[in-house]
């Protein structure tokens, strides 16, 4: 029963980590895609970088094993190096989650203050700069 039940977690880790790496993977290959540094084929390749070491990163970070005795002194120092390399992946991973998190709160809330916070961030900066230039034109012609 036992093994039965370990056997059942591992492939809803799995599945878990799947669902979490195609999130990852289309936000990461849609910002990229409107960046155009990329091309399209070193667009994707990139975007499934990434999303491979945010992955490694949540799982070495979350599913990390506490046994030292597996590793000797070197082993981790090796392994505090590349804790350190996957950090800002860890960082870039959580922030993306908590995000849509956050954004599927706003809407299935009635938080209305939080919604207008996330509603087309460019058009309220059009919007601003469009008041100040107005009010330039205002000053000018009097």
């Amino acid at each position: 029963m036992k093994n039965c039940i370990l056997a059942l977690s591992e492939f809803f880790l799995l599945l878990c980590t799947g669902a979490i790496f195609i999130i990852l993977f289309v936000i990461i290959h849609q910002t990229l895609k409107q960046i155009s540094f990329f091309g399209k084929k070193a667009c994707v390749v990139v975007a499934i970088c990434v999303s491979l070491l945010c992955i490694t990163g949540l799982q070495q970070h979350f599913f990390a094993t506490t046994d030292n005795s597996a590793t000797t002194g070197q082993g981790d120092t090796l392994t505090n190096e590349f804790n350190f390399l996957l950090l800002p992946y860890k960082a870039l991973a959580l922030a993306i989650l908590l995000t849509l998190v956050l954004l599927f709160l706003c809407k299935a809330g009635s938080w209305e203050k939080y919604k207008s916070m996330f509603k087309h961030p460019q058009r309220r900066i059009k919007e601003s700069n469009h008041d100040e230039k107005s009010d330039e034109e205002r000053r000018i012609r009097k």
